[in-house]
C-alpha cells in the first residue's frame, strides 16, 4: 500500500472513530436527559447542553426555541400543596456539609409547599435559566419560582458569559494572557459548540484540573473587580432574569427574586465586608429595581434588609460568611414561608 493511501486511510479512520464517539455521546445524553433535541446540537443554535452533575450523569438539554412560543400550555397542579422551583448557587444548595445536611428549599418543603431545588454550588443565573428552560421543555410546570441568584453573578468576569456572550466585549480587561493558550481556549470553545463528545471531554478535563489545582496555568488569575465588571455582570443577570420572568408568565407561575442575607447583613459589624459588598449591592439592587419596574408580576424578597431579632443566634446560622447551617436554613425557610403566605 502506498504512503498516500495509508495517509488517506488513517484520516478516514480518525474521522470514522470520532463519528462513532460523537454519535454514541449524543445517544447516551438523549437517553439520560430524555430529550432527542441533543441530536440537533451544533446544527440548531437554539439547542444547548448543560451538566448538572456528572457523577450521576444528570444532563439538561436546553431548547431556546421555547422563547418563540407565544403561549405554553399550563398543567393544573392537583396537589393540595403549591409547587415551588428554587434556583440559586451554593447558598441555596446544601452547604456546610460537615455540620449540615439540609438547605432552605428543603426546609421550606417541610411546611406547606412541595419544593424542587435546582440550586447548585458555584453556579449563577446562566445555569439557573438553562435549568428553567430544560424543565419547561420537558413539559414540567411550577406554581412559584424563587430566583435566589446573587452571590456568584460576578463569576462571568473570569469564567465567561455562557448565555450572553456579546457582553464579553464590554469587559475592560487588564490581564495579560498567553497568546498560545488563548488560541487553544478559543479553538476548544469553537469545537465544543459543535461536538457533544468534545463537550464532555472538555468538562471532564476541567474537573481534573480543578482537582489537581492546575487552573492557574490555563486561566487568568483573579483580579480585583471594577465598577465596570459589576455593571456588566449585572447586565448579564438582568438579561437572564427578564427571560426567566417571561417563561414564568407563560406557565402562570408567580416569580420572586430572592436576595439572601449574609452574616454581615445581620450583624452589621464587619465593616470591611460591608464596604466590599457596597459597590456590588448598589449596582445589582439598581438592576433588580429596574426589573421590577418593567414587570408588575415580579416580586422581590430582599432578606438583606431583614432586621434580625435579638434572640436570633446569628453565629450559629452560618458556617462562614454566607453559607447556612441547619439553623440558618430553617430561619430562611421560616421567613420565606411568611412572605409567600
Amino acid at each position: 500500500m502506498s504512503k498516500k493511501k495509508i495517509f488517506f486511510y488513517s484520516i478516514f479512520s480518525i474521522f470514522f472513530i470520532f463519528f462513532l464517539f460523537e454519535f454514541a455521546s449524543r445517544s447516551i445524553v438523549s437517553v439520560l436527559a430524555k430529550n432527542s433535541d441533543i441530536f440537533k446540537y451544533g446544527f440548531n443554535k437554539n439547542i444547548d447542553l448543560q451538566i448538572r452533575k456528572l457523577s450521576t450523569l444528570d444532563f439538561e438539554v436546553i431548547n431556546n426555541e421555547v422563547f418563540d412560543v407565544k403561549k405554553i400550555d399550563t398543567v393544573e397542579n392537583n396537589s393540595e400543596k403549591e409547587l415551588i422551583w428554587a434556583f440559586g448557587g451554593s447558598t441555596s444548595d446544601i452547604a456546610c456539609r460537615k455540620e449540615n445536611k439540609t438547605s432552605w428549599p428543603k426546609e421550606l418543603e417541610n411546611k406547606a409547599f412541595t419544593v424542587k431545588n435546582y440550586g447548585k454550588s458555584g453556579t449563577n443565573s446562566d445555569f439557573a435559566l438553562n435549568s428553567l428552560i430544560s424543565n419547561i421543555n420537558n413539559g414540567d410546570r411550577s406554581d412559584i419560582i424563587l430566583w435566589a441568584n446573587y452571590v456568584n453573578e460576578t463569576d462571568v468576569i473570569s469564567l465567561g458569559f455562557k448565555r450572553n456572550p456579546e457582553l464579553s466585549a464590554k469587559i475592560k480587561s487588564n490581564v495579560n494572557i498567553n497568546r498560545s493558550l488563548y488560541f487553544l481556549k478559543s479553538l476548544s470553545k469553537s469545537i465544543k459548540n459543535y461536538s457533544i463528545f468534545f463537550f464532555l471531554l472538555d468538562d471532564i478535563s476541567l474537573r481534573v484540573m480543578y482537582r489537581l489545582n492546575l487552573t492557574e496555568i490555563f486561566f487568568a488569575k483573579d483580579r480585583e473587580l471594577t465598577i465596570n465588571d459589576y455593571e456588566v455582570s449585572a447586565q448579564n443577570y438582568y438579561l437572564n432574569t427578564i427571560k426567566a420572568i417571561e417563561l414564568a408568565n407563560k406557565i402562570d407561575a408567580r416569580f420572586y427574586i430572592v436576595t439572601l442575607f449574609a452574616k454581615a447583613d445581620l450583624k452589621n459589624k464587619d465593616e470591611e465586608s460591608i464596604e466590599n459588598l457596597s459597590v456590588k449591592r448598589k449596582v445589582f439592587f439598581k438592576v433588580i429595581q429596574k426589573i421590577l419596574d418593567q414587570n408588575e408580576k415580579a416580586n422581590w424578597i430582599n432578606l438583606k434588609e431583614y432586621q434580625a431579632n435579638e434572640d436570633l443566634s446569628i453565629d450559629k446560622m452560618f458556617c462562614d460568611n454566607i453559607h447556612f447551617t441547619t439553623k440558618g436554613n430553617q430561619t430562611v425557610a421560616n421567613i420565606l414561608y411568611k412572605y409567600l403566605n
